[in-house]
């Protein structure tokens, strides 16, 4: 039948799920370093030039577009990628 059409409906769903976790807690008033400690297995050395810090403010701002109505071009199919529209 060969590949299908469409990419795997749910990959991205943990990632989707982290952002929208990070963002509810930085807008209940935690800071990204306090839910960085809570995600993350072990704190890095360097917090304000680490990797994980970037990663966590994408994640971050990428739930915030999809809170203000980035989720629906997703749902229409659109938004294949998440990170070209949040930027």
């Amino acid at each position: 039948m060969g590949p299908p059409l469409r990419f795997a409906p749910y990959r991205d769903a943990p990632r989707q799920a982290a952002m929208l976790a990070i963002h509810d807690a930085a807008a209940d008033g935690m800071t990204l370093r306090d839910i960085a400690a809570t995600l993350l297995p072990l704190m890095p050395d360097d917090w304000r030039t680490s990797s994980e810090r970037s990663d966590l403010r994408r994640l971050q701002d990428t739930g915030l577009w999809m809170r203000t109505g980035g989720y629906l071009s997703l749902l229409s199919g659109w938004g294949t990628s998440i990170r070209a529209q949040s930027s």
